[in-house]
């Protein structure tokens, strides 16, 4: 993933890395209300994925989805106590 992310923004493989990026997202939107502020673009989570990357080497073999998560979790959504992980959307 991280290789695909920093591919030049023209390749093929920086494309399959944002709709990567952006279907995680959006699917961890459905799940946790609340957790990434409005108006966040999606090449500002790319870069938060990418910065957790070059921060966190030895996970780079971990799935991609769950390297996503991570990113977004820990730039957006910290746990607090006696707040619940996942709230679903009615």
């Amino acid at each position: 993933m991280f290789a695909e992310c920093t591919s030049p923004i023209s390749s093929l493989s920086y494309g399959d890395c944002l709709g990567y990026v952006q279907g995680v997202s959006d699917a961890l939107g459905t799940v946790v209300v609340g957790c990434v502020p409005n108006g966040v673009k999606l090449s500002q989570v790319k870069n938060v994925v990418v910065e957790h990357l070059r921060k966190n080497p030895a996970e780079r073999h971990t799935a991609a989805a769950a390297l996503t998560i991570a990113a977004i979790m820990e730039a957006w959504c910290p746990l607090k106590s006696n707040t619940p992980i996942v709230h679903f959307k009615k």
